[in-house]
Parts: C-alpha cells; structure tokens; sequence
C-alpha cells in the first residue's frame, strides 16, 4: 500500500493525476509501480486502460514452467508381435516321393521366378524359347529361361544352353551381357534380350530378376528394436564366455538406452557346435553330448528378459537335418524353450513379421542361416577373393536371383513340390550367418545384416576359409530403421 500512495504523490509531482478506478485497478491486479513508471501518459491523467495491457505482463512474468522429467518409454511397456512363416518341410524325403518330385520343384521355381521377372519392362513382351522360330526377320526379342549349362569359350565370351518348358536354345553373350556372365549360374532362372538367327540366340543384355526399387523405408510408429546374432556355437572348445557375459549383462540393464528398447532377438543358427559335423570334430568339443549343448542354449535363452520376443533358426551345425528347409528345433532338444511364451522356433529360411499392430505392416524379416553362401561364393568369380569377409556381396547377389540357392549342389534340397528357396517376398530385413563375418548393408531399401560369431576361430573354419569377427551384434531401431553395431569382443 505504501508503495502505490508513493506512486500516488510521485506522479503528483509530474502533474499527473490518477482516477480512481485506476487505483482501484492496481490493487486489484498487483501491478507493481516499476511498470507504471514506464507508462507514456498522455493528457496527464492514468486511466484504467493504461494499465489493462499490464495484467497480461504480469501474468506471463508470474507464470513458473514447471519442466518435468521426460520419461523414456522402455520395450517392456509394448507388447510383441511375432508372425512366423514357416517354409514347409513336409514332403522332404526323397525316398518316398522320387525323383519326379525335383522336377515339379524346377519348375515351380522357374515358373514363380518368370512370373517376377515379366514384370520388368524389359521383359513384358519375351516370348517362349520354342516360338523362337517362328520370329520372322531379325528383330530384337526377350526369352526367360532357366540356365541348363555355362561355357566359357578361349576368347572369353560364355555361351549358355537355356531351357523354358517348351525347348532349349544355345545363346551367345556379347555387349553388356558379356560383362554379366561372370555372375550367371547354372540353374537359375534370368531374361534375356536379343536377336535370334535360326541356330543362336545373341543376347545383348541380361535381366536379373531382382528386388525393385522401394517406394519408401517401411518403420513402425513404437520406439523399439531388434537385436541380430547368430552361430553361437555352445559347446565348442572356441565359445567365448566373455562375449556371452556380456552380452546378457547388457541386454538385462534397463538403465541402458539401447538395450531398454529391445523387443525382439534374432538368432540365425548354429546354435550349438553339433557333433560329427566334420572329422575329428570332438577334438574341438568341451561338450560332447548334444543334449547337453542344447541345455548351454536354453540357459542362455532363460536369461534372456522375458518381455523380449526370440526368434531362433537351425543352422548346418543343429542337430536336425541338413537338408533345407530345415525344420524347427524339435522338443526333445530343447524341452523348456517349448514352455516359453516368448520363444518362437523357425524353420530355416522363415520370414518373420514382428511388430504388426495398430493398421501397420510391421517389419519383415527374412532370416536364413546362409550354408549357401560358401559355395556361391567360390562360384561367382568376382566375388570370391573377398567374399566371405564381406557377406553382403552374396546377400545381394543371391537378393538379385531371388533364390536363396540359385545353383544346384550348392546345398542340399529337400524335393518338395513347391521351390521353397525362392525369394518370393521383397523383405524389410534380411538376416543371415554361417561365414563368422560381419556386415551391415542396404540394398535397395533391405537392410543386410550377416550376424557374426561367439567363437573364436577354430581349425575347420581355416579349412573351409572362413575368418571369425568375433562378438558383433546388430541392433535396429524399428521406429526409424537406424543401425548400431555393438562389439562384445574387443
């Protein structure tokens, strides 16, 4: 009070006068006399609408931002989503169904594989190998096939024996498909554009099938993540127990902004060192009994937080059989990863959809251990310098043929009426092991992860020229498709 009857006699002194309902105002209102001082008053008199565009100073200067801490949404507060597509495994035995039975396998992979590539423009008016004859002058046309045969002549130049199922033409590659042969494998199924001359087909390029360009980077709206390992290799002499250790130690601290986003786990094969799997193999084994390998598996699984989804696959070294697809882990391996509601055991290749709520599509992974690649690898010459230390090489090549095992022989194939091989959905997420590499990629808006290894390097692996690159896991932000790689090794 005392300071507005100071005001008061202050402006008095100014010869400025004050209605009352402007000191009535002030009073009301809390003005402080600072502001007033500061007021242009004309015809020397303060009125109350001098003083109205002061409140809301007054307010705005006494409002206090209370600021409170964000709280980080961690994975366990979302639920999973795990859809998992089994490639079937039923009519896998030759001795019962015979040999008719590969050849409905080609040729359903010869037809899903055509039916990819007549969508390519280069493609859409190719005709059958055995209308070929009937093309009158020597126009430039298009053929799919499958290639029966590869020869490299002294020159350089490669010739292939192409099949369809209504005959078989000798083709001739010059421009830029002679620079692709190389890549060609025998038994895959590629298009070709050319001329016909009655005995040859020049073929001026080759069409992969491929995967197409993306229209955008498919994500899920949730802040979470998937983690990606594989070959762990339990019972191995080489298994590195640091890299367990601390793995598990990370992926159960929920202060770690990381690890608290994991909602999902990857394991692609190999998970145990398996028995007989090569000569003098129990050598390199501490465990030497299998189920007692898949028991190191199940420990490690239950430490695993529950609010965590994993997805598991067999690899070469599981003691299933070797024949792909192969089928899921059975229950009198791993009896109490069955009693797990987190746990989901896939065939291996599977594709996984994680993530699918909400109107949302999820994310797609396909997931395959990768026993082809060591083989393609050796197969297609420019790639096999470098190729097993750089999975993604094969990743793509084999993402181009759209077949996880374009040659024959580089596995072995369960016959099945239906080619279960084929690339038949373009993946979000393709995730593959086997080489005990590491890479992470993206081709064509897939991301590529080859998980490597909890092993160290043993004595087969320098046999078959694999290099381990111990301890790296890939972890994916599934909101905004981001990648970080951890080392658990160095």
């Amino acid at each position: 009070m005392e300071s507005v009857q100071k005001l008061i006699f202050e402006l008095m002194e100014r010869g400025i006068l004050i209605e009352p309902s402007a000191f009535d105002f002030i009073k009301e209102h809390g003005i402080p006399v600072e502001k007033i001082y500061s007021l242009e008053i004309e015809e020397g008199v303060l009125t109350r609408k001098h003083l109205e565009p002061l409140v809301e100073e007054v307010r705005n200067e006494e409002r206090v931002e209370v600021i409170r801490p964000v709280k980080r949404v961690k994975a366990e507060e979302y639920d999973f989503f795990v859809e998992v597509e089994n490639r079937d495994t039923s009519n896998g035995n030759i001795s019962q169904k015979g040999v008719e039975l590969f050849v409905e396998m080609f040729k359903d992979r010869y037809e899903k594989i055509r039916d990819i590539l007549m969508q390519r423009a280069e493609l859409r008016n190719a005709v059958s190998i055995g209308k070929l004859k009937d093309i009158k002058g020597n126009g430039e046309t298009a053929i799919i096939g499958v290639v029966r045969e590869k020869t490299k002549t002294k020159n350089g130049n490669y010739i292939l024996e192409l099949e369809d199922t209504t005959g078989v033409v000798n083709v001739f590659l010059k421009d830029d498909a002679t620079k692709l042969g190389d890549y060609v494998l025998e038994d895959e199924v590629i298009g070709l554009r050319g001329n016909y001359n009655g005995n040859f087909f020049y073929a001026s390029n080759i069409v992969f099938p491929d995967v197409p360009l993306p229209t955008d980077i498919n994500k899920v709206s949730d802040p979470v993540s998937a983690v990606f390992i594989s070959d762990l290799h339990f019972g191995s002499k080489e298994f590195i127990v640091d890299i367990e250790r601390r793995f598990l130690k990370w992926i159960n601290d929920k202060d770690d902004k990381i690890a608290s986003s994991v909602k999902y786990l990857f394991i692609a094969g190999d998970l145990v060192d398996g028995i007989g799997i090569y000569p003098e193999q129990e050598d390199d084994l501490v465990v030497k009994d299998i189920y007692k390998q898949y028991e190191l598996l199940e420990r490690f699984v239950e430490k695993i937080p529950e609010h965590i989804a994993i997805v598991l696959c067999p690899g070469n070294h599981d003691a299933v059989r070797s024949a792909e697809p192969q089928p899921p882990l059975p229950k009198e391996l791993v009896p109490e990863l069955y009693h797990l509601n987190n746990v989901f055991l896939a065939t291996n290749p599977a594709y996984v959809r994680i993530h699918r709520k909400d109107g949302e599509k999820g994310i797609l992974v396909l997931m395959y251990h990768g026993y082809s690649f060591t083989s393609l690898i050796d197969m297609i010459t420019p790639i096999r310098k470098y190729g097993t230390t750089n999975p993604q090489y094969v990743m793509k090549e084999v993402l181009k043929k759209r077949h996880l095992a374009p040659a024959y022989g580089c596995i072995i194939q369960a016959p099945h009426e239906h080619d279960q091989l084929v690339i038949d959905k373009v993946p979000d997420i393709f995730h593959t092991g086997d080489l005990h590499s590491h890479c992470v990629d993206n081709y064509k808006g897939i991301t590529l992860i080859s998980s490597s290894t909890f092993q160290a390097q043993t004595s087969f692996m320098d046999r078959v020229g694999h290099v381990a690159n111990p301890g790296k896991v890939t972890v994916v932000e599934l909101n905004t498709r981001e990648v970080r790689v951890l080392d658990f090794y160095n």
